[in-house]
């Protein structure tokens, strides 16, 4: 089962028990090393404060099937946030 299951949508297409206004850390990791786990929607969230940011880090690296590509000491690259909506920006 997701655990997105009866999470509530708002209507700007977020889910509204998980989203939080980003506050982004004044020193951002330029680099996260995959733990026991870890998932990209769970490292998105706990870096940008948006765990639907979970593509870029999978862009970013390459990542193409996250179930199998992503395994305890990978380290993954981490765009800064500014770049991501610098991004999401020039796309709508």
């Amino acid at each position: 089962m997701s655990r997105l299951t009866r999470t509530p949508i708002l209507k700007d297409g977020s889910f509204g028990l998980w989203e939080r206004p980003p506050k982004f850390r004044e020193f951002l990791p330029e680099k996260w090393i995959v733990r026991e786990g870890d998932m990209l929607d769970l490292i998105a969230y706990e870096v940008y404060g948006r765990h639907d940011w979970w593509w870029v880090i999978a862009v970013a690296n390459g990542i193409m099937n996250p179930l199998r590509e992503l395994r305890p000491g990978k380290e993954l690259l981490l765009p800064s946030p500014f770049e991501i909506l610098a991004v999401l920006r020039n796309e709508r």
